[in-house]
Formats: structure tokens, sequence, C-alpha cells
């Protein structure tokens, strides 16, 4: 009985330094990589408009928004969180400009469509709202062991690299802001000014939005 213990100690503690390993391995694989904008959510990548056309060409219609805009919204697979698409008119509503997404509590009670097939509205460089068991929760139980399953502040800018811009307010709210300058779109021949704003409640994601402007658009605003 007590051999059966000690090795079950052991198999615990060998997955613990396995799932270590692969975590470290990763982040410094991740951190040799140049620093580039997140330009897509759930394979949606803003300015192409291809990748918007095969997800929205299943019949979702567009609402259309006082300013002229198209938006379209889709609850994810348990209805935890909610997907912002924009585009710049009903004329050329696969060019999508800017892409939300946000947690939602159950007093949320908006029309959208449900996407029951996405659990989490990811990015390509997997940041997402909410939670994942990682394999090293499920087999050990040990949280955060191997993989990202919890998007923080600082998983963030392993991910992304030091934001340009830090806001936190009374301990509990923090904002990261990333801005690039000159970044190239699938269908768009001018460089465009793209942003992203991720923010944080109590240490946890809750909300992140990539967008873009042309450079003509921005001196057309001053």
């Amino acid at each position: 009985m007590k051999n059966k213990k000690f090795y079950s100690v052991i198999s615990v503690v060998a997955t613990f330094i396995i799932f270590q390993f692969i975590f470290v391995f990763s982040a410094v694989a991740q951190d040799s990589n140049e620093m580039k904008p997140e330009l897509s959510v759930a394979g949606i990548e803003l300015g192409n408009r291809k990748s918007a056309e095969n997800f929205l060409k299943e019949g979702y219609s567009p609402r259309v928004e006082n300013d002229g805009r198209v938006s379209y919204y889709f609850y994810n697979k348990w209805a935890t969180q909610v997907m912002r698409l924009s585009a710049p008119s009903i004329e050329d509503k696969y060019f999508i400009t800017e892409i939300e997404v946000f947690r939602i509590g159950r007093s949320y009670q908006e029309r959208h469509f449900h996407t029951e097939e996405i659990k989490y509205f990811s990015t390509e460089s997997g940041v997402f709202i909410g939670f994942k068991q990682s394999a090293g929760y499920l087999i050990a139980g040990i949280k955060n062991a191997g993989a990202t399953n919890e998007i923080k502040p600082k998983t963030l800018i392993k991910i992304q690299g030091e934001p340009t811009e830090k806001v936190e307010t009374d301990k509990k709210y923090e904002t990261l802001s990333y801005s690039f300058p000159n970044v190239k779109l699938n269908d768009e021949e001018e460089s465009v000014n793209y942003e992203a704003e991720y923010e944080f409640y109590k240490d946890k994601l809750k909300r992140f939005k990539l967008t873009f402007a042309s450079n003509k658009e921005k001196l057309a605003k001053k």
C-alpha cells in the first residue's frame, strides 16, 4: 500500500516537473520572437475580407449603427463572453476594422448570434478571456502547470511585450495598451496605425479590443 502511495507521489511530481519545463521552454521561445500586433480573433483578421467572409457567410446579418457602420455580435458556447466585429458600411461588410471581446454576467440579455462551437474567442497568440483547464491541471490538479490557462497582466506582457501605456486605478482595474504604427494589412494598400487595449479586473482579463485606422483617417481627425 505504501509503495502505491510512493509511486503516486512520484508520478505527480514528475508530471509537475515536465509541464514546468514545457512552460519555461515556451516562455523563452516566445520572448525570442519579435513582438507583433495581434490581428485576428477566432480566425477573423483585421483588414482581411476573405477571413471575415469565411466566418460570416453562414447567413449572419450585420446590425447597422447610428454612424453608418455595421456590427456583428456573437456569444461563445457558454454565453459567458461576447465578440463584436465592426465594418465601415453595409457595402463593405466583410472589411473588419475593429474586434472587441468582453466578459458578461447573467444579467446581460442582449440578442446576439450564438457560436456553439467556439468556447473562447482567442487571438492568434492565444490571448483569451476566462479559464482553461490545462493538461497539468487535469492530471495533477496544479493550476497553471505547463500551459497558460488564465490571462493576467504578467501573462500578456510575456506574450506581447511591454505595453505602450499602462493605467492602474484603485488596485483593481488595470489597462494595458499597445500601439504599432505602419502595420500592413491584407486588403489595405497603405500601412495603418494599429491599437490594442486589454482591460483587467482583479488581475483577470475582462475585455480586449483590436482596431486600426489608416493614416488618412488620423489626419482627417486632426
